[in-house]
């Protein structure tokens, strides 16, 4: 009945080093974003 569709919290979660080094150069380019709007 489309039970399985969807997202789901419970599901196992993963994480691996491509996804901790995407969240790390996100919040590196955000800060360097606003470092520049404030002293630029």
């Amino acid at each position: 009945m489309g039970a399985e569709m969807g997202f789901n919290p419970f599901r196992e979660q993963r994480t691996n080093a491509f996804d901790v080094a995407l969240v790390v150069v996100a919040i590196a380019v955000t800060t360097a974003l606003i470092i520049w709007a404030i002293v630029g």
